[in-house]
């Protein structure tokens, strides 16, 4: 483990006033963060433990390297993993000591398109799955040109000569794809969203795990 904090050290994000973040660096390591793997392989002792000779190609071992990161506690001054009591588990954590659990609910690995308009009321919902529908998802989110712009000010409607970060902006259509239109624009600089869902918990035309798969894109 001191050879691992050693290359950790050199990320100051994984560390909160001294303490390991492992959780960050799990995620990071679960979305191939590169430099992350390089720096962790470039040690031959992590890379003996870790890793696997492929032709000449090194596979690293991300499922046991994060065994190891999550159980460590468990094993220090200890020769088995396994606590001296009988129990259920779950990746190899006591359920009952595990607080590392995550919502799961129907269609959280797809996107709902959703629709704005007075005909889209009572239609079916659209779910286009993040790896099978790849291409629908890049088309339905990729920037799109707003048009019939109109500015307003305390006197009424004005003539439209640019738009600047400080105009209040109300669009009307699919907003999430407005969102995703405009994200480069306003990276950095919005500082609360406030999501208004399309569900009642009284409504039974809407499911809520629709409610869920709404706000999941958004945030």
């Amino acid at each position: 483990m001191k050879e691992i904090n050693k290359v950790l050290f050199s990320f100051p994000e994984y560390w909160e006033q001294g303490t390991l973040l492992k959780s960050k660096v799990i995620d990071d390591l679960r979305e191939y963060r590169t430099n992350l793997i390089e720096a962790l392989l470039a040690k031959d002792d992590i890379q003996t433990a870790y890793s696997i000779k492929v032709g000449n190609n090194l596979v690293f071992k991300i499922d046991e390297f994060v065994a190891m990161l999550r159980f460590k506690n468990y094993w220090e001054n200890s020769y088995t993993r396994f606590r001296n009591e009988v129990g259920l588990t779950s990746e190899g954590k006591y359920l009952k000591y595990d607080s590392d659990v995550m919502l799961d609910f129907p269609y959280k690995d797809c996107i709902l398109e959703g629709g704005m308009t007075t005909e889209d009321v009572g239609k079916k919902e659209l779910y286009y799955h993040r790896e099978l529908a790849r291409e629908e998802i890049d088309v339905m989110l990729s920037r799109k040109v707003l048009t019939n712009i109109k500015k307003y000010d305390e006197q009424g409607e004005q003539e439209l000569t640019g738009i600047g970060e400080k105009d209040n902006l109300i669009i009307k259509g699919n907003n999430l794809i407005a969102l995703h239109s405009i994200k480069d624009r306003y990276a950095g600089l919005v500082k609360m969203i406030y999501i208004d869902p399309p569900y009642f918990f009284k409504e039974k035309k809407r499911k809520r795990c629709v409610c869920l798969q709404f706000k999941f894109p958004y945030v």
